[in-house]
């Protein structure tokens, strides 16, 4: 492996080959992440049907409706700066931003329902999944507004709502706490992937180029050589005398057209 390609805590040891590897993967999460919106906003819009189901034509739609919408606009908003960020450190920002924006929608549409009504928990927890699976950044970074989301709407599940069943509340919070272990460790196991990728390619090309540095070498004719002082043979490595145009030849990527120059001409009267 080159040096400085270890990683440790889902980061490369040497800043330099950290630097060089978000540079080389910023533009494929920035299209990634343009991807996963465009998924994921008109998912939310849908939702403006159930909505109406649950309040009918009232003032608790009006505010729902307007927290989704409001939410889709921010939402393309971040992430055509998202898709024009210049930088890793950036594109982190923006990502982050994305995402407490995406938790915070689901806590407030999570507060206009009923007490009693916890279906909302299932979307909070795939939306979890979510954090940790499709957008990438380090895993840390999304931990954050994954647990945002994970406490919030646990806490008001404890406090605000009115679940019916013992068990309920039990299995939302074990359901939260599994989607961000195992989310963790996923987004981990990818970030080391891509990570460990990276190092590969950039050690192969380093190969390839010394590769063609050696051959460049050897084809290269180096150093003093011992030519006859009357017919111009070269003696090469084992004693053999040579012509010049099969010595160099062999060593190197030229080849040997012969021609008379004017000289010789002049001289032996080849007119």
């Amino acid at each position: 492996m080159l040096e400085g390609s270890q990683v440790s805590r889902f980061r490369f040891s040497d800043p330099d080959e950290e630097s060089r590897f978000r540079r080389a993967v910023l533009s494929r999460d920035q299209r990634q992440a343009a991807v996963v919106t465009a998924l994921v906003i008109p998912v939310g819009l849908v939702f403006l049907v159930s909505d109406y189901a649950l309040f009918g034509w009232s003032g608790a739609f009006a505010r729902v409706a307007a927290i989704r919408i409001a939410w889709a606009l921010l939402g393309i908003m971040n992430v055509l700066l998202i898709s024009r960020a210049k930088t890793a450190e950036g594109y982190d920002r923006l990502l982050l931003v994305f995402l407490l924006l995406v938790a915070a929608t689901l806590l407030a549409v999570d507060s206009t329902r009923p007490p009693t009504y916890t279906g909302n928990a299932i979307i909070e927890v795939l939306a979890v999944l979510a954090f940790y699976v499709g957008a990438r950044t380090q895993p840390y970074r999304q931990l954050f507004p994954a647990a945002v989301l994970s406490v919030g709407a646990c806490a008001m599940l404890l406090t605000v709502k009115e679940p019916e069943g013992v068990l309920t509340p039990v299995v939302v919070l074990v359901s939260f706490a599994l989607a961000n272990v195992m989310g963790f460790l996923l987004s981990g196991y990818i970030e080391l992937s891509r990570r460990t990728e990276h190092a590969h390619l950039a050690e192969e090309t380093k190969l390839r180029v010394s590769l063609q540095e050696a051959l460049q070498e050897i084809r290269t004719l180096r150093g003093i050589l011992p030519i006859c002082a009357y017919c111009k043979k070269i003696r090469d490595e084992v004693g053999d005398w040579r012509p010049v145009e099969v010595y160099v030849r062999d060593r190197s990527s030229a080849e040997f057209s012969h021609s008379l120059c004017p000289d010789c001409v002049a001289r032996y009267d080849l007119d």
